[in-house]
């Protein structure tokens, strides 16, 4: 997996990116509720194949889904992705806190 701007990171079939992404260690993402339904932890994913868990459709609409946006919450891979960073201008909950 990479996010741009971090080191590649591994993530398993039965794991969600941001749960992989917190166990190699890496924050290039805020983190918010973790449940899908903040919208803090949005990207873009510009190339690769995964399943997406429900999500808030607040957060990521399904014309924007169709488009490569998910919560990185509530996919996990079935390839190697390559993602970014998402505006979070439709944050449901916009507290969120930088990952320590």
């Amino acid at each position: 997996m990479e996010i741009a701007g971090s080191p590649a990171f591994p993530c398993r079939e039965d794991q969600n990116v941001l749960e992989a992404m917190r166990h190699a260690g890496l924050n290039p993402l805020a983190i918010g509720c973790r449940g899908g339904g903040c919208g803090v932890c949005r990207v873009r994913v510009s190339d690769g194949e995964y399943f997406a868990r429900p999500m808030s459709t607040a957060c990521v609409p399904p014309e924007e889904a169709i488009e490569g946006l998910a919560l990185a919450c509530r996919i996990m891979p079935r390839t190697d992705l390559k993602m970014s960073a998402a505006p979070m201008d439709r944050c449901c909950k916009p507290k969120a806190r930088k990952a320590a």
